[in-house]
């Protein structure tokens, strides 16, 4: 693996280091949205990721400076991944921070079980954010998955998706942020300027055809790029998806194939 805090950061800027089969996956399906996203989405984004947990348990707007030192530690171009099952980060102070893709990854692992004991219903959830729906509910229809609204407390929510044979992932402001002189400070960062992303933006609904093996992994990166990128991230929608952005006072645009809100 490359995730251990220690050895992620220790093996940066050395020779390559064996990983896993699941984290050469991970790697390399983020590195495609990397590139689709010009760097806004980046796998590489440790060092901020830190410094903003930091900002975050304090309460407290890091320095343009403390930022940009960080940001200069960013960059997926500097990520080399081998088909051989290896891994290297070109320059010492670099570090991953799967955070954005690894809920999708172990949610693809959880559809496999799934598959190989021939389940053929259920909900398969990793908390609010990322879950598969399978066949029927108990109810013998569709699946009801309810949305919580951004800027009200649960149980007030968004609406409610009818879901079956898909997966869904959600992105949003509300859920490690503080607040500094009236203005919101959140765990989603561009990896370009090093703030977080700043569109309009406060939720991103993410929902994919499970037939691709690899969708959980792909819807849970698609709504951190959708989020960071607003409508500009529409092109990076694939066939078949259908994405919901929505703004702090609950307005909702849908991109994509329609999905059913109530």
């Amino acid at each position: 693996m490359l995730f251990g805090k220690r050895r992620k950061q220790a093996a940066a800027g050395g020779a390559p280091i064996p990983i896993a089969p699941e984290t050469h996956r991970l790697l390399a399906h983020a590195q495609a949205y990397a590139a689709q996203t010009a760097g806004a989405w980046d796998i590489t984004i440790g060092p901020l990721s830190r410094l903003w947990r930091k900002a975050t348990t304090e309460a407290r707007v890091p320095q343009s400076e403390e930022v940009e030192a960080a940001r200069t530690l960013v960059d997926w171009r500097k990520l080399e991944i081998t088909p051989d099952g290896h891994a290297r980060l070109a320059a010492p102070g670099m570090s991953i921070d799967p955070g954005g893709a690894v809920k999708g990854l172990a949610l693809d692992e959880v559809r496999r079980i799934f598959a190989a004991h021939h389940i053929e219903n259920g909900l398969i959830s990793l908390g609010e954010s990322t879950l598969c729906a399978i066949g029927e509910s108990p109810a013998h229809r569709p699946w009801q998955i309810a949305l919580r609204h951004p800027r009200q407390a649960p149980p007030a929510r968004l609406g409610v998706l009818s879901l079956t044979g898909a997966v869904l992932s959600t992105s949003g402001d509300y859920e490690h942020f503080f607040i500094a002189e009236g203005r919101r400070y959140h765990h989603l960062i561009d990896a370009r300027t090093g703030w977080p992303a700043d569109t309009g933006i406060v939720g991103a609904v993410l929902s994919l055809p499970s037939a691709d093996p690899d969708a959980g992994l792909a819807s849970d990166l698609l709504s951190t790029a959708l989020f960071l990128l607003g409508e500009d991230g529409a092109a990076l929608l694939p066939d078949g998806a259908s994405a919901l952005l929505i703004a702090a006072d609950g307005t909702v645009t849908a991109l994509g194939t329609p999905l059913s809100l109530k």
